[in-house]
C-alpha cells in the first residue's frame, strides 16, 4: 500500500490521540496514558506559529475506512541557546500494525531530508527512557539503517539514553 509523508494539521488530533493512547506506544515515549483529542489540537496548532521551528509529520496510507494514520515523526527545538540551535530533538513513533513495513524509515528519511536541506539542522538527538522493547529494537534497526544510506547528509543522529534507576 502506498504511504504519504505529510505536516501534521490540528484536523489530525484523533488520529494523534488514538496512536498515542495505544497501550504499545505510550510506555515507549515520553507521552502519559488516557489522552484525548481536546489535548492534541492545541499541541498540533501550536507548530503553525511562523516563529516556531518545529516540524511534525504524519504517515498515512489506506486501511478499511479510508486514509488512517499509521505514524508519526516530529523536530522539535533543542532550546534557544546559540550553542543549541542547530540541534533538534527527534521523535518518531508507528501504529503496531504498521511495523516492520517500512513507515518508520519513510518517517526518518523525510525527517532527515527536511533537517538536512531546509533547516539547516546539524544534529538531531532523541531523549527517552531506555526501555528494550520491540519497538525500540525497530526504532535501532531504522536508526542504523539510515545512518547507513546517509552518507552524503550533514546531519548526526545521536541517540542519547537517559537510563533511569
Amino acid at each position: 500500500m502506498p504511504l504519504t509523508i505529510r505536516r501534521a494539521t490540528s484536523k489530525d488530533a484523533a488520529g494523534f490521540a488514538r496512536m498515542m493512547g495505544d497501550p504499545a506506544i505510550y510506555p515507549g515515549l515520553m507521552q502519559m496514558p488516557f489522552t484525548s483529542e481536546e489535548l492534541w489540537e492545541p499541541r498540533l496548532a501550536a507548530p503553525a506559529v511562523a516563529a516556531k521551528p518545529d516540524l511534525q509529520l504524519v504517515a498515512e496510507r489506506e486501511g478499511d475506512e479510508g486514509l488512517e494514520m499509521v505514524g508519526s515523526a516530529g523536530l522539535h527545538a533543542a532550546g534557544v541557546s546559540p550553542r543549541r540551535r542547530h540541534v533538534m530533538y527527534l521523535g518518531i513513533s508507528v501504529m503496531p500494525a504498521a511495523q516492520n513495513q517500512g513507515v518508520g524509515s519513510a518517517l526518518m528519511q523525510a525527517l532527515c531530508d527536511y533537517a538536512d536541506r531546509w533547516a539547516q539542522v546539524l544534529r538531531l538527538e532523541q531523549k527517552h527512557t531506555l526501555i528494550v522493547t520491540p519497538s525500540y529494537l525497530s526504532y535501532v534497526r531504522v536508526r542504523n539503517e539510515l545512518m547507513h544510506q546517509q552518507v552524503n547528509s550533514s546531519v548526526v543522529v545521536v541517540l542519547l539514553l537517559l537510563l533511569q534507576p
